[in-house]
């Protein structure tokens, strides 16, 4: 659900930065979000196309509870956050041990460290940066192994449950964004690289090496491989009931959702007269979901704040969306927001800002969340 560069995305996003010779704390925010700009997206779908105005903003959303860590507790380099089932919170970070950190709700009170390197079970080949969940059951994703490992969280630790392979026949480019839709039924990115191949998705079932369909096509363009695969990145996410999967357009305003049997349902392109006037940056990620609800993270600032001062300028945004590809609400947050998740039972949104690595940032949802009951 979350958008998680892979290793490509990583190194291709650091040689084109570092030429531009950025500070660091801009390096940082771009190399985890991209460098998206905005123009018009039309495929061949666009009989299907629906034209939405975006909604105006409300009031800056602010924090009500910041959670200070002290060194152990604090985050090195995070990738994302999860909710465990409304009684933990799961701090992805990209490092090479100890890589999930767990935090207790409501209070979100720092527990412990885990992750493991090796080969063993439930060991890592390498830093797990996909990971699904279930209940109290988190589903990363081993790149190397080319495995599904299935763990359970509770107040100690991470336990090892099963293992499962996901990959196809004739496969040559990795996985990335991979989404469980159901027990059987996974989907990940397609014609990422070397596959020739104008489907965006691919339909997998773990331990199956055949795969079961694709779906989604690329927009026209003379750009192939890679090159188009970055040209149209997305941020992607399974309706929690496993009936519906949403794709978010990094660099266009532009949103797809399907059924689990890929069928297009909903195209949205946005149109946004709140932010159009101004040379803009323009970036939308998923960063939560549930049955009702869609949540996402957007950063519309313009190129002058973000070269001039990328912490103090730079604000993002709540956007809520519903399954029919509707802007249900937005408003801007009070900092600068890199990952965060939702819980409705709690009705907190927990946050990281990569300019604050010793905070966990809390936000109450409990008054927004009474519009759609």
């Amino acid at each position: 659900m979350l958008f998680l560069p892979s290793i490509a995305d990583i190194k291709e996003e650091y040689k084109t930065f570092k030429k531009m010779n950025l500070r660091k704390n801009l390096f940082t925010l771009l190399l985890l979000i991209g460098v998206p700009f905005f123009y018009s997206c039309e495929d061949e779908n666009s009989d299907k196309l629906k034209v939405q105005e975006a909604i105006a903003f409300s009031d800056t959303l602010t924090t009500v509870k910041t959670h200070q860590l002290n060194t152990e507790e604090s985050f090195y380099n995070p990738i994302r956050i999860d909710n465990i089932n409304d009684e933990y919170l799961l701090v992805s970070e990209f490092l090479k041990e100890d890589f999930f950190r767990v935090f207790k709700l409501p209070a979100a009170n720092y527990m412990y460290a885990w992750g493991v390197n090796g080969r063993g079970p439930g060991e890592f080949q390498t830093t797990p940066v996909g990971l699904q969940v279930t209940g109290d059951t988190v589903i990363p994703y081993d790149g190397i192994s080319r495995s599904l490992k299935y763990l359970t969280v509770d107040d100690s630790t991470l336990e090892y449950v099963a293992e499962k392979e996901l990959w196809y026949e004739g496969q040559m480019d990795p996985l990335n964004r991979i989404i469980r839709m159901n027990d059987s039924l996974y989907f990940a990115d397609h014609g990422s690289g070397m596959e020739e191949t104008n489907a965006e998705h691919i339909a997998l079932q773990p331990d199956n090496k055949d795969s079961l369909f694709t779906f989604g096509q690329y927009p026209e363009t003379d750009l192939e491989g890679f090159e188009r695969y970055s040209e149209f990145m997305k941020t992607v996410a399974a309706k929690p009931d496993g009936t519906k999967f949403a794709a978010f357009y990094v660099k266009y305003n532009l949103l797809k959702i399907y059924d689990s049997d890929g069928k297009l349902l909903h195209q949205v392109e946005m149109q946004d007269p709140y932010i159009e006037e101004k040379e803009e940056m323009h970036f939308r990620a998923i960063r939560g979901v549930s049955n009702t609800h869609i949540y996402a993270l957007g950063l519309f600032e313009s190129y002058e704040n973000i070269y001039e001062d990328s912490e103090t300028n730079l604000i993002t945004s709540l956007e809520i969306w519903d399954w029919e590809g509707n802007m249900v609400f937005r408003a801007p947050l009070d900092r600068m927001i890199h990952h965060f998740t939702i819980s409705e039972a709690n009705k907190k949104l927990y946050a990281i800002s990569n300019f604050s690595m010793d905070s966990l940032f809390e936000y109450d949802l409990s008054e927004i969340l009474k519009q759609f009951n």
